[in-house]
């Protein structure tokens, strides 16, 4: 614990002294009220005590609780005044209790698909059972004669113990569908991104046995993100940060991917396949930055019905 906090205040020195690529009192204004994250706050004291203590309780994984410290220091919260306990959850137990319930294997499993597309979806699709989990959730369904999952989204780093649990139950394909923020100027906000490469926030490679299939397909107006970044939170992207990553030749990013495509790496079996399919959500740097980001808009819930235009199309060709 005190090394994360040791990083997370390195991280705060660097941000608060640099110009950031989106407006950040905005971004923290939506993203850190006392109910963030999930309700699960507790205020203990009084006013007359002099005094009060907030405590976040839940499932968080370390790149949640990662942005909730710096996104604290960086709204003024004196360091002394922050204790950090770590009671050491066992992700893997907490998951696999989560999906204990379901069938031993799907022909598709869509990361995301529960909260980006289940809405959307045509009446090909038949509902079949859904429960909420501590931190992941899930709706299946029937697809003619194809079973299909799909599940909520696992924060950052917890979406790669996710995959390991469900990997093992993939049939035919994985898929992670979700937001990411353009770094290339030639991705425009909505547009549809295949990413090819995809990176750690240490700069290691991941892609390695399982490419993104759906690269092959070659669909139009669908643009290919030949290197892809995935980061701990968008707070720590400052302008000189997305400017280096740049120079680096990264075209798009976002928090969950890389940890998606690790676990597939890790616990895929060999015949199955991976597809990730994003939509430019941000740019970093650009009036479009990710504090402006709504899932909820218009537009975006134009953007997500095409989403699951293109995730039937996979279903139904397969």
């Amino acid at each position: 614990m005190f090394a994360l906090m040791e990083r997370v205040e390195i991280d705060v020195e660097r941000i608060s002294t640099s110009e950031h690529s989106m407006d950040l009192k905005k971004y923290m204004e939506k993203r850190l009220p006392l109910y963030y994250p999930n309700n699960c706050y507790v205020v203990l004291g009084h006013r007359f005590q002099g005094r009060q203590i907030v405590q976040f309780r839940g499932i968080l994984g370390e790149n949640r609780l990662y942005k909730i410290l710096l996104l604290l220091r960086l709204a003024g919260i004196p360091k002394k005044q922050i204790t950090l306990f770590d009671y050491n959850p066992d992700y893997r137990e907490i998951i696999a209790h989560d999906l204990e319930s379901l069938d031993n294997s799907f022909d598709y499993i869509v990361i995301g698909g529960n909260v980006i597309i289940k809405p959307f979806l045509s009446a090909n699709f038949t509902s079949v059972t859904s429960a909420h989990g501590e931190i992941v959730s899930y709706a299946t369904f029937q697809y003619s004669n194809k079973k299909i999952l799909f599940t909520s989204y696992p924060y950052g780093d917890l979406c790669e113990y996710v995959v390991e649990e469900l990997g093992p139950k993939t049939r035919k394909a994985i898929m992670f569908v979700g937001s990411t923020g353009a770094l290339d100027t030639s991705f425009s906000w909505g547009n549809i991104v295949l990413p090819s490469a995809v990176y750690n926030d240490t700069g290691s490679l991941i892609t390695q046995n399982f490419p993104n299939k759906l690269i092959e397909q070659g669909k139009d107006g669908i643009k290919v993100s030949n290197k892809h970044l995935s980061v701990k939170t968008p707070v720590l992207e400052t302008l000189d940060f997305i400017r280096a990553l740049k120079n680096q030749g990264y075209d798009t990013l976002d928090v969950e991917v890389a940890y998606f495509q690790s676990g597939c790496e890790q616990h895929l079996p060999s015949y199955a396949q991976v597809g990730i399919i994003l939509f430019v959500s941000d740019q970093p740097g650009l009036p479009s930055d990710f504090s402006k980001h709504d899932y909820s808009s218009t537009n975006i819930l134009v953007i997500r019905q095409y989403l699951v235009q293109v995730v039937e199309e996979e279903i139904g060709g397969n």
